[in-house]
């Protein structure tokens, strides 16, 4: 299914691109481009906290997070049986998600917008290398978002250029907002305030030709401000309640990725290929590893282990920083301490690096060995430093499940 919507998206920008025009793709962020776990661990943890609900006080156990719309949120109260274990508290009235003052569902609204933790989003799987391919076939990608405060868009901008897009087009805000005016007054949902973007978005970027959106009220409305015919393309990502009608759509996704060196094709560059010959063809799929990197090309990783895959050996670092306060040792003192966990042998071979690029020096064949107590401490602890670096990176490839040495 993910591959027919994305197929479907990708053949429309290429369509009204060769009839001349300039097609526009609206992404939306929330639960959409963007992930939001953090702010919504964070916010279950402080409701559970204030309204004594257990069940939020450690929402990493959790079979899955609260997507943040009314449906949403529907799903994951009623899956987790809390209006039956909690009815104290109001959750539901008249078979609908509400949020009274003091309510969780209130709460939980008010915190999940923090703006200092927006930051902390997470961009979709596949998100950067989906914009590079549908401007590299000539359309443009907008991100469509009712965030509605000014200090909403700065960290909205970083997320989205963490997913390797260097200059994210950001359509964004909403004067009136439900927060911002009062009752009585003229006040514009989410919806409404997409479907009054859309005159904007025509003069500035072109023809729009899709919508995509975990809401089915977002995506209606763009259509139907567009005079209908944009293909409309739900989203429910991994991990989240979302809107039960997502999955009655005719194109839906989970996330960007489009799998294209997990099935049926082997990877294209031959030296992944020869290394890890098991990448591609004939593994089991479980997704991709993708976005833009600083050369500004795509790239892409068959994700050969599952994400909670477990990691052979025993990393020393939650030991070693288990055992020390923040703050207690010096800059020096600490890289001395994480020295002790590099092999002996390989702190031999480092000294006796460090033996022979002097005697080169000293020969007058290599550059002058520093003569200083406390500059040949400093190359040592820079020798110590690129080790433990290259341990790191040691550990994050074998959990990628690429293991290189």
């Amino acid at each position: 299914m993910q591959l027919r919507a994305l197929g479907a998206l990708h053949r429309r920008v290429e369509q009204t691109r060769a009839s001349g025009r300039e097609p526009v793709v609206e992404i939306d962020l929330d639960l959409c481009a963007l992930q939001p776990r953090f702010r919504t661990m964070e916010a279950l943890r402080r409701v559970g906290n204030e309204l004594e609900i257990p069940e939020f006080l450690e929402p990493e156990q959790l079979p899955f997070l609260p997507g943040y719309s009314d449906e949403a949120w529907l799903v994951f109260i009623l899956e987790l049986g809390l209006p039956s274990r909690h009815p104290s508290h109001i959750w539901i009235e008249a078979g609908r998600a509400v949020r009274p003052p003091g309510s969780p569902f209130a709460r939980f609204h008010e915190l999940y917008w923090a703006v200092d933790w927006l930051i902390e989003d997470e961009p979709t799987a596949g998100l950067g290398l989906l914009v590079h391919t549908l401007e590299s076939a000539g359309g443009r990608v907008v991100f469509l978002s009712g965030r509605w405060l000014a200090e909403h868009k700065q960290p909205s901008l970083e997320c989205l250029k963490r997913a390797g897009i260097p200059n994210p087009e950001l359509v964004i805000g909403n004067p009136w907002h439900e927060t911002l005016v009062p009752a009585g007054q003229t006040r514009l949902s989410d919806a409404e305030l997409k479907a009054w973007r859309q005159d904007e978005i025509g003069r500035r970027y072109g023809i729009p030709v899709a919508i995509v959106d975990d809401r089915p009220g977002n995506r209606l409305a763009v259509d139907t401000a567009n005079g209908g015919g944009l293909l409309r393309v739900a989203i429910a990502i991994p991990g989240f309640s979302a809107d039960p009608s997502v999955y009655e759509s005719e194109y839906r996704i989970s996330t960007f990725e489009d799998f294209s060196q997990t099935i049926d094709s082997a990877p294209v560059r031959p030296h992944l290929q020869t290394r890890y010959p098991s990448a591609g063809s004939g593994s089991p799929w479980t997704g991709l590893y993708a976005g833009i990197g600083r050369n500004g090309r795509p790239y892409q990783l068959p994700r050969l282990l599952q994400r909670n895959a477990g990691i052979e050996g025993s990393p020393p670092f939650a030991r070693v920083t288990g055992e020390f306060e923040a703050g207690s040792a010096t800059e020096e003192g600490w890289i001395d301490i994480w020295r002790t966990t590099i092999p002996e042998d390989e702190q031999r071979a480092m000294r006796e690096a460090l033996l022979a690029a002097e005697a080169l020096g000293d020969r007058g064949i290599a550059a002058p060995f520093p003569k200083t107590k406390e500059d040949r401490e400093s190359l040592w602890l820079s020798l110590i430093c690129a080790w433990l670096h290259s341990r790191d990176l040691e550990v994050l490839m074998r959990a990628l499940g690429y293991p290189l040495k």
